[in-house]
């Protein structure tokens, strides 16, 4: 463990061909310090053509198999060996399992999605349309056709490069894509996000106040495909793109509309 920046990180520096056990030792360690970042070292990583743009190399492919793409603690790892440099940029974003009952819920009845979020001050580069939360596959595979793109997900909160939030979701009886948004939210600290649906009509909260740009359009249920629900990311064309770049905590998903004083941030009042 180092210190920098204000925060403990996790390096985790890897032998050149990391065994079995080392592999196990290594998820151990991460295990044992799964609230801190981690940075990973290796040999050989990637390799890359001329235009730097990079692939995995045999022992990345194991690396990424085995350790990295399932822990998504890891936000960088870096190799050398080969010539010329280059890089990538891979996904190993928190998912629900393959058969996880809340991957095909359709929430007919209603919904309340909550989480917690906190941007980094200074929030430096271009972060536009950074997933937050969404489900995975294709608005078209579910027959929505009326939206952006037949390749964005059924249902996703995301924050626009104005740092507004945006929460999209595809209803089940419809062809249609209602969208709340946020004012710009904050940097530098803790907000908590709700999405409530009661069964005609979605709106968004932040910190407990009910913003203004709620969609009116009716909207009932969400046109979920039987896929996962992943946290820190939002897929286009089944493929993931701007990860998140900041902070999220916990995340709770019911199949009802709650009032704002059933929130999680309620209990702390």
């Amino acid at each position: 463990m180092v210190r920098g920046g204000g925060r403990e990180w996790l390096v985790l520096a890897l032998d050149w061909r990391l065994s079995d056990a080392g592999l196990a030792w290594t998820q151990g360690v991460l295990d044992e310090h799964a609230a801190l970042p981690a940075i990973l070292t290796t040999h050989d990583l990637v390799w890359a053509e001329d235009d730097g743009t990079a692939h995995l190399s045999d022992n990345g492919q194991r690396l990424w198999d085995r350790l990295i793409k399932g822990n998504d603690q890891i936000f960088l790892a870096l190799g050398g060996h080969y010539w010329p440099s280059g890089r990538t940029t891979l996904t190993n974003v928190l998912r629900t399992g393959p058969d996880a009952p809340v991957n095909s819920a359709k929430f007919e009845s209603g919904y309340t999605i909550e989480t917690f979020l906190k941007l980094p001050e200074p929030f430096e580069g271009d972060h536009s349309w950074m997933g937050i939360l969404s489900w995975e596959g294709r608005a078209g595979d579910a027959g929505k056709h009326s939206g952006w793109s037949d390749d964005e997900p059924t249902c996703s909160l995301n924050l626009s490069g104005e740092r507004f939030l945006q929460f999209v979701v595809y209803p089940v009886p419809v062809d249609s894509d209602p969208t709340s948004w946020s004012h710009a939210i904050p940097v530098g600290r803790w907000m908590h996000v709700a999405l409530v649906n009661d069964g005609r009509h979605t709106v968004m909260y932040v910190d407990g106040s009910k913003i203004v740009r709620n969609a009116a359009e009716e909207s009932r249920g969400i046109s979920t495909l039987g896929k996962p629900f992943a946290i820190g990311g939002t897929q286009s064309a089944e493929r993931y793109g701007q990860g998140f770049y900041g902070w999220i905590g916990d995340t709770r998903i019911v199949s009802r509309a709650l009032r704002p004083d059933q929130f999680l941030m309620a209990r702390g009042r």
